[in-house]
């Protein structure tokens, strides 16, 4: 019996896997998932989100990984189960999970040490790559894992740590932190979930209908608002518990052949499937015992106040007997709060954006870029008003694409200001960590400081486009087996605005660039260029020195 078809379903919407596209965007989730991430791409080591059992740690983790997943600087790797041993077994595994082989059985713990320094060495100093492990059900952490990660958080350069942890355990793990104080000394996020209010679980409820209707409105009203209150009051807000009972609503509407669940079904399997502890039942019969005295009391009181001392007609009786006929007015009742409606998606074609950037003054243009045809380093002269332009294109987001990927890619490097000037060109961007695909995200020109450091400093230019979107395109689908490439966007008054693909190395002087240029594959060398310059009226929209 297929149930989705009955409830207008096109697939389970209460399931307790891990399911990213069920994530939910609450407030302090959002708010957790945006200081998590912002706090790896800026490599700052250790971080630790604490939170009760079925806070929704675990599907935080996993959101974490599909935000990584596009971005190819970034490596992630996952520790579902931490519970260890040995100090050995635990190194290995780690040795393991970063070599992609098993290391050897003979081999001790200093060993496996220095191969993990070995690795992080290379792939986050000389290629640049930034390494991150997440380790989830960390209140079973044994005391030398936690030795071990800390050892590991000093192997980091002049700017960044070399390796990014993220803790997700459970509330023990604070009495584990206060033990270690050299371990928690080292955190630089701190982040404590708790349990969601009403409106939040009434939201998530319907935000897992409406993604399970394949966003066409089935199974949107399988609620009632008196269901809604009912589920919240016996999960206190804990979503995997919310999940949880509203499977067995879902599971009892089925079989009762209903079509709409209502405060009796929610009451009726709540007390089924999420019994009372004694502590909760004498709770509740010590509140509605609380509740006949104070109802006794008021009633008591008000006779009191109404009925005349000295004897005769109480005011009450009086006032009766010259009021009218008493109007049966009908009961209020209370609206059923409407589901929210799906985050509109931006049109294809946006609105010209503002400008963002003010132009470049005279003042302010003290950027030493080198002469294409000259070796020799000048300033550039101040650019007229609203010469350079505002915007450098316009991209459309694919599946399984980030805010902080695209970032990266556009400008070679992700910061605050890049997003927080991002955020500004798309005001129609609800939430910059939720993106849908299709959206179309503009891409404002922000001018580079930065410079070359040496005199003689070249490139090798890879291609040449321009449009971002040819640009971008480009940089995505080269080969991952050729030399890494970066993306750097520019303008000057004879060539207009230019987008080069560039290889990352820096050369010190030509004649470096020649013999490189030599060892590339045909395919690349046959269309590749030395560049020893931008020009001196050029500006740059990414720092060409990263």
């Amino acid at each position: 019996m297929d149930y989705f078809k009955i409830l207008n379903l096109k697939k389970e919407p209460f399931s307790n896997s891990p399911d990213p596209d069920f994530f939910f965007h609450s407030r302090q989730h959002m708010g957790c998932l945006q200081k998590v991430e912002l706090a790896l791409r800026l490599q700052k080591g250790l971080n630790v989100v604490i939170g009760d059992v079925g806070t929704g740690k675990t599907t935080l983790c996993r959101q974490l990984i599909r935000n990584f997943a596009s971005d190819d600087r970034i490596e992630t790797h996952l520790i579902l189960d931490p519970h260890f041993s040995s100090p050995s077994e635990f190194l290995a595994l780690v040795t393991k999970m970063l070599w992609k082989a098993r290391p050897k059985k003979e081999a001790s713990d200093w060993q496996l040490k220095e191969l993990i320094k070995k690795y992080l060495f290379r792939r986050g100093v000389n290629e640049g790559k930034n390494i991150i492990l997440l380790i989830d059900e960390g209140q079973k952490l044994p005391d030398f894992c936690l030795e071990s990660l800390r050892e590991f958080l000093n192997y980091e350069t002049n700017e960044h740590k070399l390796l990014q942890i993220v803790i997700f355990a459970q509330k023990e793990f604070e009495e584990v932190l206060a033990q270690h104080k050299n371990f928690a000394d080292r955190i630089n996020l701190f982040h404590n979930l708790s349990p969601l209010n009403f409106e939040e679980t009434r939201a998530m409820i319907t935000f897992r209908l409406h993604r399970a209707g394949n966003g066409q409105g089935g199974g949107d009203n399988l609620f009632s608002f008196p269901a809604l209150w009912a589920i919240y009051r016996t999960t206190e807000g804990y979503p995997r518990k919310i999940i949880n009972l509203c499977h067995r609503i879902v599971l009892s509407m089925i079989i009762q052949n209903g079509t709409r669940a209502g405060w009796l079904t929610a009451r009726t399997c709540s007390k089924r499937y999420f019994p009372k502890s004694p502590i909760k039942q004498q709770r509740s019969r010590l509140y509605a015992l609380t509740g006949l005295l104070l109802a006794c009391v008021l009633l008591v009181f008000g006779y009191n106040q109404l009925t005349i001392p000295t004897g005769g007609t109480s005011i009450a009786s009086q006032k009766m007997a010259q009021s009218p006929t008493p109007r049966k007015d009908p009961i209020p009742v209370r609206k059923t709060i409407p589901p929210e409606a799906p985050i509109p998606e931006p049109a294809v074609t946006p609105p010209a954006p503002e400008p963002l950037i003010k132009p470049l003054q005279a003042k302010e243009t003290a950027v030493e870029i080198p002469k294409k045809s000259d070796s020799t380093p000048v300033s550039s002269p101040a650019i007229e008003e609203k010469a350079f332009p505002t915007l450098l294109g316009h991209l459309t987001v694919n599946r399984k694409e980030t805010i902080g990927g695209m970032i990266q890619r556009v400008y070679g490097e992700y910061t605050n200001e890049y997003l927080r000037l991002l955020t500004q060109a798309n005001r129609n961007m609800a939430n910059p960590n939720r993106l849908v695909s299709g959206q179309v995200i503009r891409f404002p020109a922000i001018p580079s400081k930065a410079g070359p450091k040496g005199p003689n400093i070249c490139w090798v230019e890879i291609a040449r486009m321009q449009k971002l979107q040819e640009a971008y395109k480009f940089l995505k689908d080269y080969p991952v087996d050729r030399p890494p490439i970066r993306l750097i966007p520019y303008w000057n008054r004879h060539e207009g605005l230019n987008f080069v693909l560039v290889d990352k190395k820096l050369f010190a002087d030509e004649e470096s660039a020649k013999q490189y240029l030599k060892r590339l594959q045909p395919a690349v060398a046959s269309t590749a260029e030395i560049r020893t310059g931008w020009g001196t009226d050029s500006v740059l929209f990414a720092n060409p020195v990263l």
